[in-house]
């Protein structure tokens, strides 16, 4: 029984000599209609195609079995109907030579019938996923190796690993570079984007709250202190009730004139006032009748305080150290000084991008195992 399409899926048959792009939900026949609309192309009466001469793109082989399939049995209904056509005889064996399949296996067909345009070795070979993990860290280890050697490079490559990979943690650094590189390469123009990103480490004279992760980084801690701030006062409610720890009082009000303080201020200068943070110890005075519960609680919540404000100000201190090296530009410069040192977390996406070796080739690129493309090899 033939199949009966619908107004709109005839449409998608029939158009010719236009871009088409087709929306529809699965199950609603968008395989049914590709294989009428191919048929349709091999069989025009006026200008019929060979099916060699079309490529037919899935997303897994799976997919491209099945639509080869599909096609193959149309082809083969058709010439029960027209046992003496010639060329419906043509496409059934021209079938097996068709392009029917994923686009990686199209991009290997395609490379392996031009291997002598391109200048490749006929003998390449498809790298197993597992040897190019091994590929890519043994790349890693060597971008390190040559970063730390360079005296151009060495100051700010170390900085960089202390800062991003402390304790000698360089793994650490080493899976942030691969995430970065197999990101950058879902773009089409992997080494462009990369270098757009750059410019995301520009801080410049708006300061760090400007940058997009400097606004989000503030406007975390900005949070944290609110959070820290209703923690003392509720401490200091319970200070106020009769059976409360009214000695801890004090300790609880300069703390929370310190949270207030920090909160109210901009990156810049909640990391100068935090050079400063100080604790007042809470009163040792005996009182009657005060609850040792609600003592134990204020403790604990000053506790919070004294840990969290700690954890903050070693925090920003690292961050801010990373941070305060961002004033360079995507050619690598110091913005104040004009030094060409490299440096910090913009120098991340420089190490991805090229080695610094001198030659118009870097990176990952240069092994032309995942990507081509030529950089400029000066600092």
């Amino acid at each position: 029984m033939a199949v009966r399409f619908t107004e709109e899926q005839q449409k998608v048959i029939e158009a010719r000599n236009r871009n088409l792009l087709v929306s529809a939900a699965a199950g609603s026949g968008k395989t049914a209609v590709l294989v009428e609309r191919i048929i349709s192309l091999i069989t025009d009466r006026e200008r019929p195609l060979d099916i060699d001469r079309l490529l037919v793109v899935t997303f897994t082989n799976a997919a491209a079995a099945e639509m080869r399939e599909r096609i193959g049995g149309a082809i083969e209904q058709r010439l029960k109907k027209e046992p003496e056509n010639l060329h419906l005889q043509r496409q059934a064996t021209l079938l097996h030579h068709a392009q029917i399949t994923t686009i990686d296996s199209f991009c290997l067909f395609v490379i392996r019938n031009n291997f002598n345009d391109i200048g490749l070795d006929p003998g390449f070979r498809v790298a197993d996923p597992g040897e190019l993990e091994l590929l890519k860290q043994d790349i890693v280890k060597e971008l390190f190796e040559e970063c730390l050697e360079k005296e151009e490079t060495k100051e700010s490559f170390t900085f960089l690993l202390d800062t991003m990979a402390p304790g000698g943690k360089e793994r650490v650094l080493e899976d942030i570079l691969l995430d970065i590189h197999a990101f950058s390469a879902s773009y089409p123009w992997p080494e462009e984007w990369l270098r757009s990103r750059l410019g995301d480490y520009e801080v410049g004279e708006a300061g760090i709250e400007k940058t997009l992760w400097g606004s989000l980084l503030t406007s975390y801690l900005r949070e944290e202190w609110e959070q820290l701030e209703e923690s003392l006062e509720e401490g200091l409610k319970l200070c106020h009730e009769v059976d409360g720890p009214l000695a801890y009082e004090a300790a609880l009000k300069a703390d929370l004139e310190q949270v207030r303080l920090l909160a109210s201020k901009t990156w810049e200068e909640q990391y100068e006032l935090m050079k400063d943070l100080s604790h007042v110890r809470l009163s040792a005075k005996k009182q009657e009748g005060v609850s040792e519960e609600k003592k134990a609680a204020v403790k604990a919540l000053r506790e919070r305080f004294y840990k969290d404000s700690s954890r903050y100000k070693k925090n920003k201190e690292k961050v801010y150290g990373l941070f305060s090296g961002l004033r360079f530009g995507a050619d690598g410069r110091n913005q104040e000084t004009g030094r060409g040192t490299g440096g910090n977390g913009a120098y991340l996406w420089s190490a991805v991008c090229r080695q610094k070796t001198g030659k118009k080739s870097g990176g990952f690129w240069r092994y032309g195992a995942f990507c081509t493309g030529d950089f400029d090899g000066e600092d």
